[in-house]
């Protein structure tokens, strides 16, 4: 039997974890800034590329390879923990869901007390 107090308990619970989703916009939109800047550093890479492909090849080793693994290493810090979280919280919500179930689908009531 699931009791009231288990019941706000566990919405409480998940309303924690749901909370920290709200940190995963700003993630998102610093590592889009981020990949348009990165964008910006190949178009213009590019166009000097016409010119000297050797430096173009060094300018990719050198500047954009490692400014492309800094990005993905940000976005995989800034949203793992709340994406965790996210799981954990559906977990706990399908988790809370089941036990209403139970006590809402017409189960023989001297089981509850």
């Amino acid at each position: 039997m699931i009791t009231l107090d288990q019941t706000l308990y566990a919405i409480e619970r998940i309303r924690d974890l749901l909370r920290s989703a709200n940190q995963i916009e700003p993630n998102l939109r610093h590592t889009a800034s981020n990949l348009k800047d990165l964008q910006s550093m190949i178009e213009m890479a590019r166009k000097k590329s016409r010119e000297d492909p050797k430096e173009f090849e060094a300018y990719v080793d050198r500047v954009l390879s490692p400014q492309l693994d800094s990005i993905v290493q940000a976005l995989e810090a800034g949203t793992e923990t709340q994406l965790k979280h996210l799981q954990t919280a559906s977990d706990q919500l399908n988790s809370l869901i089941a036990s209403l179930q139970m006590v809402t689908g017409g189960m023989d009531d001297s089981l509850f007390g």
